[in-house]
């Protein structure tokens, strides 16, 4: 009856709101087409591109052929099928008269970038991990999971695949393409797809009065920036530089992003359509901004998105960016800013956002209905008659229809559909012992979604102690404190879907209810061991001497236990994310470190991955002398266990972080560490560069010190410590530069933290633009601009100088140029500790920065 309930109350809201919207004050001209058989061509899957297109029964093959032969004012109409490619055309149409792209009828033509692929079986060895044979001459650039809307990203190695779900890689050379399901069923129970186009849909540029009706693209994806301004991501449909325009009755889903209009800001571009659209399922690739979504409308200006519908894409519904529309005019008629009206969307991650800049309060947003709980975000946009309901239940939705007016017998709008079959929250592979110490005991599970695990255990099958921990899916859980030879059960007694995936996955709970695992310590110690592992190792050797090293560290982690280090070496890359099984404990850290004189880097492989050590549960772990680079940025705002951190740290204790380099210069990229719940945090003697919104994001983590670091040019804000009052957080003789030069103007903070007792930053390097520091918001508390002067009782004893980078010192008017800094961030140099020592000799002589003498035994990764 509620579910009844809920569909009645949301047909009639939208209802309502769909025919009692506002009509836009400035909406784009609509001339009619010309009468048909004038400047009219065709396309149809029987067609033949050879023929000259003027009559259906001469009609062109390809879509792109027919979009190259339409002059001003003409009409392409497209017949029903499939058209595999893609269609671009430069300068299409002119003011004086409407040119269409039209299927003949509407709903019926797909122009696609992907094709099905099946005949998965299960590989050899793998648990989760499935194989078909996939001709290795095509590249694919994502493959596509149909029935759950899911998008998956390549592997950069085939054992990620067993870690976590949603993901495949493709062997080439031997024409294997390898999966692991969104949610461990057998491939069989889904449908899939390859994406092979690395390109838009449907690509204008510079279109004038141009209609685009009745079409649905899809699949469209790159598995690589496109590397065109305001392109990085492709879309279904893309119109560049549109005036007048319309893109009506479309449809578009799995492809990066759905609809676009991209502005650029010129006065000539603008009083474009989209109505009557749908998106869904699309979702932004691992290296694209959050910027994009189901309709977008990016640096536009008198634009109006109208009765269209976007839903379960993975970043925005509809929105628009960067446009800051224009100043009012001096007669006082409107300016042209752009309109949301009548639209409907949820299941998003945000169903509704306007983000602009000056003049923003010159777009409205009216008559639109959002279903949550997708995140409103409308920035100082107009606002009315909107309806947001991220919680409502069928008698809440029944409630609100009594109040409003009649209808007046009007037909309603059908009600919202999912299209999405969502995996039903359980446990994949129950909880098993990895392995035990004396005293530790490890334990790992898999569930068939993120989630949160309640556990318990004890000394008795009753398991008596409890804690709450993530799986994403992977589960690990350490026990420390426990007796030699002790027996011990633990159980997972329920999973639940977080809050902030609920939108996505649904809010699903489960209680279970079987048999604790049980197991037994060791009677005694074993003594700790230093085992090697190098890109040029072999995971069949035994992994203790610097010749026979392991070569993967997936292998190598799942070997060490409390007490034992793990030394990297090799000048090569390891590309991989290591989720860690194994705790250390008191007096027996586990270490990962560099080999003496060799210098490991850890690599994201251009974002492919966003993570690099993960840790759920861990104590007493120690990282040394690594380099990381290249991890990507996103996802950073949703649940803890999925977001963005090159150490990423839930509910783990006693950390320390020294010489390490995280290189931030291939933007957005991740950031360094990431901790949640964490106390006794510890970072020294460690270069941070370029990296966005906070190179260390602390939350809840008492007792953290970082001391003798340098945080060189961050996108916005160096670092970020969401702690709460009173818990311990010490920042000494570390430099900070300026961010960039536009968030520094714009009064971002350069340091966010909570302050209050226990907070102090003493001795620190601030290296700030020209304008005067005593205008610049150092520090940011809940909105508060506190510059310098206002923060006595917490920055002690600072210092307002440029360092002096010895690597800035090298560069071709390094000092002298505006800000020295900037030039460092070029990424096609190879920096190095080195390069962020302070040579500034008031900076040496009070032992601010990195303190040379701690990298005795490096050898410079430049060497």
């Amino acid at each position: 009856m509620k579910r009844l309930l809920l569909v009645l109350g949301l047909c009639l809201v939208a209802g309502y709101l769909f025919f009692n919207r506002e009509t836009p004050s400035h909406p784009p001209a609509a001339p009619q087409a010309q009468p048909p058989g004038e400047n009219e061509y065709f396309v149809s899957p029987k067609g033949d591109d050879a023929r000259d297109g003027r009559t259906p029964a001469t009609a062109f093959a390809t879509v792109q052929k027919g979009v190259d032969a339409l002059p001003p004012g003409g009409v392409l109409t497209i017949a029903p099928g499939e058209y595999f490619g893609s269609v671009h055309r430069e300068g299409l149409g002119s003011p004086d008269a409407e040119t269409v792209i039209r299927a003949q009828t509407p709903g019926t033509v797909v122009l696609r970038g992907d094709q099905p692929v099946s005949g998965f079986r299960k590989a050899e060895g793998a648990r989760f991990t499935y194989v078909a044979d996939f001709d290795g001459a095509k590249e694919i650039q994502t493959l596509n999971e149909e029935d759950t809307l899911r998008i998956f990203h390549q592997a950069p190695n085939r054992g990620e695949l067993e870690a976590l779900p949603g993901a495949f890689y493709h062997d080439r050379k031997a024409g294997k393409l390898y999966l692991s399901t969104s949610d461990f069923r057998p491939p069989a129970e889904h449908t899939y797809t390859v994406s092979l186009l690395p390109t838009h849909g449907l690509r204008l540029g510079k279109p004038r009065r141009v209609r685009v009706e009745g079409l649905t693209l899809r699949g469209y994806n790159a598995a690589r920036p496109l590397n065109r301004a305001g392109e990085d991501i492709t879309w279904g449909i893309f119109l560049d530089h549109p005036q007048q325009s319309v893109i009506r009755d479309c449809r578009v889903f799995l492809n990066a992003g759905g609809i676009a209009i991209w502005g650029r800001g010129a006065a000539t571009d603008g009083d474009n359509l989209i109505e009557r659209c749908e998106a869904w399922g699309n979702s932004a690739p691992r290296f694209g901004l959050t910027d994009c979504g189901g309709i977008s409308l990016l640096f536009s200006r008198g634009d109006v998105v109208k009765d269209s519908k976007a839903w379960l894409n993975r970043t925005y519904g509809i929105h628009m960016y960067g446009t800051g529309g224009e100043k009012p005019n001096a007669d006082g008629t409107p300016a042209r800013g752009n309109v949301f009206t009548g639209n409907l969307a949820w299941g998003n991650w945000c169903d509704f956002k306007v983000k602009t800049g000056t003049f923003s309060t010159e777009h409205r947003v009216e008559s639109c209905t959002g279903l949550g709980p997708g995140i409103w975000s409308l920035s100082d946009a107009q606002v009315s008659n909107n309806l947001h309901l991220p919680e409502a239940t069928g008698a809440d939705l029944v409630a609100a229809w009594q109040k409003m007016p009649p209808l007046g017998g009007k037909a309603l709008k059908e009600p919202p559909h999912p299209l999405r079959r969502d995996a039903v929250l359980a446990l994949a592979q129950p909880p098993r012992l990895h392995s035990a110490t004396a005293t530790t005991a490890n334990i790992e599970w898999f569930t068939t979604l993120p989630a949160q695990c309640e556990v318990a255990w004890g000394e008795t099958p009753e398991c008596t102690q409890r804690a709450t921990l993530p799986a994403a899916p992977y589960g690990s859980f350490s026990l420390t404190g426990l007796k030699p030879g002790q027996r011990t059960f633990f159980k997972i007694t329920s999973l639940s879907v977080p809050e902030l995936l609920q939108g996505e996955y649904g809010k699903q709970t489960a209680s279970l209810s079987e048999a604790p695992l049980s197991f037994t310590t060791a009677e005694h110690e074993a003594p700790a061991r230093t085992f090697y592992v190098a890109p040029d190792g072999d995971d069949r050797r035994d992994g203790l001497t610097r010749a026979t090293a392991w070569r993967t560290l997936a292998h190598a982690v799942r070997k060490v236990n409390a007490g034992d280090t793990l030394l990297l070496g090799g000048g090569g890359v390891f590309a991989e994310r290591i989720f860690l099984p194994a705790t250390g404990e008191e007096g027996r850290p586990i270490t990962f470190a560099a080999v003496p004189g060799e210098r490991p880097r850890l690599s994201g492989v251009d974002k492919a991955f966003n993570q690099g050590f993960v840790a759920f549960g861990k104590r007493h772990l120690r990282f040394d002398g690594l380099t990381f680079a290249d991890f990507a940025f996103h996802p950073a705002q949703s649940w803890d266990a999925l977001n963005s951190g090159e150490i990423l740290l839930l509910e783990c204790s006693d950390i320390r972080v020294t010489r390490c380099f995280f290189d931030g210069r291939n933007t957005y990229s991740a950031r360094a560490i990431n901790a949640v719940n964490t106390p006794r945090i510890e970072v020294e003697n460690c270069v941070f560069t370029s990296k966005m919104s906070g190179a260390l994001f602390l939350q809840n983590c008492p007792d953290v010190r970082i001391a003798h670091c340098v945080f060189a040019r961050p996108l916005t804000a160096s670092f970020v410590i969401a702690n709460r009052r009173g818990q311990r957080a010490v920042l000494e003789r570390n430099i900070f530069t300026d961010q960039l030069k536009v968030k520094a103007e714009n009064n971002n903070s350069l340091l966010s933290l909570s302050l209050g007792k226990g907070v102090s930053l003493k001795d620190n390097v601030f290296f700030l633009r020209a304008f005067p520091a005593e205008k610049r918001n150092i520090a940011g508390e809940r909105g508060k601009v506190l510059p310098l002067a206002l923060l006595a009782e917490w920055i002690i004893d600072p210092l307002v100088a440029d360092p002096v980078f010895a690597g800035a010192t090298k560069l071709p008017g390094g000092r002298e140029a505006p800000f020295s800094p900037d030039l460092l961030m070029n990424r096609e140099l190879p920096l190095d500790f080195a390069d962020f020592f302070a040579t500034n000799p008031d900076v040496v002589a009070r032992k601010i920065g990195l303190q040379p003498e701690a990298f005795h035994d490096f050898r410079s990764a430049n060497e």
